[in-house]
């Protein structure tokens, strides 16, 4: 992504320089991978994991869909962030975002679809 971030030291100012179409990344350089199967043909697993390659601050989800009936999907899963909550001073004056994923919550999600 061209235009984030080059080091983790410019998230906070790149994050308050964000427009209503911008995607929601802070830096310019990620790797990602996603693996996904069929446990049984009605119960599938996904995972994936994103990083950011400036900062190695990253995002893991794992989830298991389950088709309940022909048009509807319930789907569960965890969001597992990983990397640096902040360097120095922990006042909110003295704040700095030393990466980006880091100070995301670990979160359960869970989530039904109904197609018509």
């Amino acid at each position: 992504f061209s235009d984030g971030a080059d080091a983790p030291d410019d998230y906070l100012t790149r994050a308050q320089a964000l427009f209503p179409d911008d995607l929601g990344f802070l830096g310019q350089h990620y790797a990602g991978v996603r693996v996904a199967g069929e446990i049984i043909p009605i119960l599938g697993v996904s995972v994936a994991a994103l990083l950011d390659a400036a900062d190695g601050s990253g995002l893991a989800i794992t989830s298991l869909r389950y088709d309940v009936a022909d048009e509807a999907v319930f789907t569960g899963g965890l969001l597992l962030p990983w990397g640096r909550k902040q360097a120095g001073d922990a006042t909110p004056a003295a704040a700095s975002l030393t990466s980006e994923f880091g100070l995301w919550p670990v979160a359960a999600f869970l989530e039904t679809r109904i197609h018509f």
